[in-house]
Protein backbone atom coordinates (compact mmCIF):
# COMPACT_ATOMS: atom_id res chain seq x y z
CA UNK A 1 0.00 0.00 0.00
CA UNK A 2 1.08 3.56 -1.25
CA UNK A 3 0.35 6.02 1.67
CA UNK A 4 -0.25 9.62 1.36
CA UNK A 5 3.13 10.53 2.11
CA UNK A 6 5.06 8.32 -0.32
CA UNK A 7 5.68 4.93 2.01
CA UNK A 8 5.66 1.85 0.94
CA UNK A 9 3.93 -0.17 3.23
CA UNK A 10 3.30 -3.45 4.56
CA UNK A 11 0.06 -4.22 5.98
CA UNK A 12 1.48 -7.61 8.43
CA UNK A 13 4.48 -6.99 10.48
CA UNK A 14 6.06 -8.27 13.67
CA UNK A 15 5.31 -7.00 16.77
CA UNK A 16 8.32 -4.39 16.36
CA UNK A 17 6.39 -3.04 13.43
CA UNK A 18 8.91 -4.63 10.98
CA UNK A 19 8.21 -7.30 8.33
CA UNK A 20 10.41 -9.76 7.80
CA UNK A 21 10.80 -12.07 4.91
CA UNK A 22 12.06 -14.86 3.69
CA UNK A 23 15.48 -14.47 0.73
CA UNK A 24 15.56 -16.66 -2.33
CA UNK A 25 18.53 -18.50 -0.54
CA UNK A 26 15.49 -19.39 2.28
CA UNK A 27 17.38 -16.92 5.23
CA UNK A 28 14.99 -14.69 7.09
CA UNK A 29 15.87 -10.34 6.16
CA UNK A 30 13.53 -7.30 6.97
CA UNK A 31 12.07 -6.13 4.10
CA UNK A 32 13.44 -2.24 3.94
CA UNK A 33 17.21 -3.74 4.52
CA UNK A 34 16.13 -6.17 1.41
CA UNK A 35 14.77 -2.84 -0.52
CA UNK A 36 17.43 -1.42 0.07
CA UNK A 37 19.76 -3.64 -1.43
CA UNK A 38 17.82 -4.16 -4.30
CA UNK A 39 17.44 -0.94 -4.81
CA UNK A 40 20.54 1.15 -3.52
CA UNK A 41 23.29 -1.37 -2.83
CA UNK A 42 24.87 -3.33 -0.36
CA UNK A 43 24.71 -2.21 3.42
CA UNK A 44 27.98 -2.79 4.29
CA UNK A 45 26.97 -3.67 7.71
CA UNK A 46 25.27 -0.28 8.73
CA UNK A 47 22.01 0.14 9.82
CA UNK A 48 18.99 0.93 7.18
CA UNK A 49 17.04 3.62 8.39
CA UNK A 50 13.68 4.92 7.85
CA UNK A 51 13.86 8.50 7.26
CA UNK A 52 9.49 8.34 7.40
CA UNK A 53 10.44 6.84 11.05
CA UNK A 54 7.87 4.21 9.74
CA UNK A 55 9.15 0.60 10.63
CA UNK A 56 6.41 -0.86 8.18
CA UNK A 57 7.73 1.72 4.97
CA UNK A 58 10.17 0.07 2.65
CA UNK A 59 10.51 2.96 -0.35
CA UNK A 60 13.95 3.02 -0.58
CA UNK A 61 13.88 6.88 -1.02
CA UNK A 62 12.41 6.76 2.65
CA UNK A 63 15.82 4.19 3.29
CA UNK A 64 19.63 5.63 4.06
CA UNK A 65 22.39 4.14 5.84
CA UNK A 66 23.46 5.34 9.15
CA UNK A 67 26.02 4.23 11.93
CA UNK A 68 24.56 2.55 15.05
CA UNK A 69 25.01 5.70 16.95
CA UNK A 70 23.02 7.45 14.70
CA UNK A 71 20.33 5.63 14.33
CA UNK A 72 20.36 5.13 17.90
CA UNK A 73 20.72 8.99 18.43
CA UNK A 74 17.79 9.58 16.05
CA UNK A 75 15.56 7.26 17.74
CA UNK A 76 16.44 8.66 21.05
CA UNK A 77 15.51 11.83 19.97
CA UNK A 78 12.54 11.18 18.24
CA UNK A 79 10.83 9.30 21.45
CA UNK A 80 11.75 12.64 23.09
CA UNK A 81 9.44 14.36 20.85
CA UNK A 82 7.21 11.81 21.44
CA UNK A 83 7.03 12.60 24.75
CA UNK A 84 6.96 16.31 25.06
CA UNK A 85 3.88 16.09 22.52
CA UNK A 86 2.56 13.55 25.05
CA UNK A 87 3.05 16.18 28.05
CA UNK A 88 1.82 19.15 25.98
CA UNK A 89 -1.14 17.30 25.01
CA UNK A 90 -2.51 16.28 28.49
CA UNK A 91 -1.98 20.06 29.26
CA UNK A 92 -4.19 21.41 26.63
CA UNK A 93 -7.00 18.53 27.80
CA UNK A 94 -6.86 19.49 31.19
CA UNK A 95 -6.85 23.23 30.15
CA UNK A 96 -10.00 22.38 28.72
CA UNK A 97 -11.97 20.70 31.04
CA UNK A 98 -11.05 23.45 33.48
CA UNK A 99 -12.53 26.11 30.98
CA UNK A 100 -15.45 23.31 29.98
CA UNK A 101 -16.60 23.63 33.77
CA UNK A 102 -15.88 27.44 34.35
CA UNK A 103 -12.84 26.91 36.27
CA UNK A 104 -10.21 28.70 33.77
CA UNK A 105 -10.53 31.97 34.71
CA UNK A 106 -8.07 33.73 33.05
CA UNK A 107 -6.08 30.90 32.11
CA UNK A 108 -4.33 32.06 28.84
CA UNK A 109 -3.94 28.95 26.15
Amino acid sequence: MVTADGCWEVTSTGPNGYRQVHTSSGKMKLLHVLAYEEFCGPTLGFPVHHKCAKPACFNPDHLQLVTQRENVAEMLERNAYIKRIKELEDRVRHLEGLLSTGQGGEVIV
